[in-house]
């Protein structure tokens, strides 16, 4: 599911003038500015138009706020100043992590807090985004899935969730770590995600500029890596990567 967020699409500045009346004169009230346009709009927003053909590439930098807010290590952190200036506070109610689940529910509070939504925190399924939270991170190295455990602790603790049914999700969900040294890349077309997947380094592609003129390529001359019997090949490779992350 897709919101009418402002950063993959395009929103009437009436409407977001609007929002902005109805939350008391500013528009964003969150620090992840894009999680919450979505949520914030999709209570404005009467309609929306949604498209499987693509009209922008999306370039995710190594060094955005939202990569770096996962490095937890001060020192590494290049964006570490962001982090300790004085921006708009983190909602209380959650403890600051690494997961998209709760960024979302944090968005969310955020949009319910200004007025922009009539539900009450008793209408939101507090368990299901945790669970989420938890479900995303299986698979992570153990220091990523301790974080967010820990957060969803703390979490349950500040809401007064039913710490059984939490500890029982929690052992449900225990952390079974990729090996993550296999995880080589892979080009080709992907059955499971219904992607084709590219290794844009094996092509010349470095930069954003380099990577639109790949993807137009790929474009044009699709079936190099859809036809059978590529696809049969990748996706061999494929299975092969994910046995050796969990087996091997």
């Amino acid at each position: 599911m897709e919101f009418p967020w402002i950063y993959k699409g395009f929103v009437k500045i009436e409407d977001i003038n609007q929002a902005k009346i109805k939350s008391g004169g500013n528009f964003f009230h969150s620090l992840a500015p894009d999680v919450y346009s979505g949520i914030a709009l999709m209570n404005i927003v009467e309609s929306m138009v949604y498209t499987y053909e693509p009209y922008a590439l999306n370039g995710a930098s190594g060094k955005s706020n939202s990569a770096q807010s996962k490095i937890w290590d001060p020192t590494k952190n290049k964006n570490a100043t962001f982090f300790q200036e004085p921006n708009i506070p983190y909602h209380s109610k959650i403890p600051f992590v690494p997961s998209g689940a709760l960024l979302q529910l944090e968005s969310l509070l955020q949009v319910i807090d200004c007025g922009l939504l009539e539900e009450t925190y008793d209408e939101i399924d507090f368990f299901a985004f945790i669970k989420t939270a938890i479900r995303a991170k299986v698979t992570a190295p153990r220091e990523d899935y301790n974080i967010v455990k820990g957060a969803v602790l703390e979490f349950a603790k500040i809401n007064q969730l039913d710490m059984v049914e939490v500890n029982q999700m929690l052992d449900t969900y225990k952390n079974k770590p990729l090996n993550l040294k296999h995880d080589f890349n892979v080009t080709g077309y992907n059955y499971l995600r219904d992607r084709i997947e590219i290794d844009a380094i094996k092509y010349g592609a470095t930069n954003i500029y380099e990577a639109v003129l790949l993807h137009q390529k790929i474009l044009e001359n699709r079936k190099d890596f859809t036809n059978f019997l590529s696809a049969i090949k990748s996706n061999v490779i494929y299975i092969y990567r994910e046995l050796l992350k969990r087996y091997l």
